[in-house]
């Protein structure tokens, strides 16, 4: 009984699939220092849709254009795939923790040359700590270059308003921020996250498949481990369990 149990968990899975949810474009440690300056003028930043963009730059702040994309297109498309749910973008007041922003700043999403896929106020987004978050986001291809950018605006709060950058780093596949077509020192701090449905079954054979293909020292230590494992869950499966007798 218990056999077939097992069998029809494994068979159960072979069909579902799960959301993965989580994939972060690029990962914090990418970021190195921060520096924030006056959003005076408008700055953009060109950067791929996707959740392998981390994986493509190899946390190298010397990535051209051409060697991320190069190596981005050997990744498995499940790496570099899933939908765009949450832009969080470097932006704070100067000297200001209130809950309210008069900054009259927009931000807008778009393809290059293209209209605007995104255009909202600043001021009435959310913000978690330093970052303010897009949630509301359109359906966006990934692989796709897309435009961040971001207008001062004339609110009295305007002269406050900073956006982080990363100096002399370039983390979003070589491109750096761009303020009246002269390149900043870095990049726009900023962060994007994807979901995407994954088959359970295909991560089951998959984990198969790289122990299949695993050295002899691995293939040992592993089965070592997992007959330990299952030696261990055996004997407290069949334990019989403690009686209380007399409030003991």
């Amino acid at each position: 009984m218990r056999a077939l149990l097992l069998i029809a968990i494994g068979l159960v899975l072979s069909g579902c699939s799960a959301q993965v949810s989580g994939m972060q474009s690029p990962v914090l440690h990418d970021y190195g220092s921060i520096e924030w300056i006056p959003l005076t003028v408008e700055i953009e930043q060109s950067f791929i849709t996707g959740p392998g963009n981390s994986a493509a730059i190899e946390n190298d702040p010397s990535t051209t254009p051409e060697e991320y994309l190069e190596r981005l297109s050997r990744l498995p498309g499940d790496a570099r795939s899933g939908d765009f749910q949450r832009l969080r973008v470097g932006l704070r007041l100067s000297g200001r923790n209130d809950m309210a922003w008069n900054t009259g700043a927009r931000l807008q999403l778009l393809y290059p040359e293209g209209q605007p896929l995104v255009d909202v106020s600043v001021d009435d987004l959310p913000r978690s700590g330093e970052r303010i978050e897009v949630l509301d986001l359109p359906e966006i291809e990934a692989g796709r270059e897309l435009v961040l950018r971001l207008l001062p605006g004339n609110g009295p709060d305007a002269q406050l308003l900073q956006v982080g950058l990363t100096p002399g780093r370039a983390p979003y596949g070589g491109w750096q921020a761009v303020s009246d077509d002269e390149e900043l020192r870095g990049a726009i701090v900023f962060d994007t996250r994807y979901v995407r449905d994954v088959a359970a079954g295909h991560i089951v054979r998959a984990g198969i498949g790289r122990v299949a293909n695993a050295g002899p020292v691995f293939l040992a230590l592993f089965g070592l481990t997992t007959g330990g494992l299952l030696a261990g869950a055996l004997l407290l499966w069949r334990m019989p369990g403690r009686r209380i007798v007399n409030g003991r």
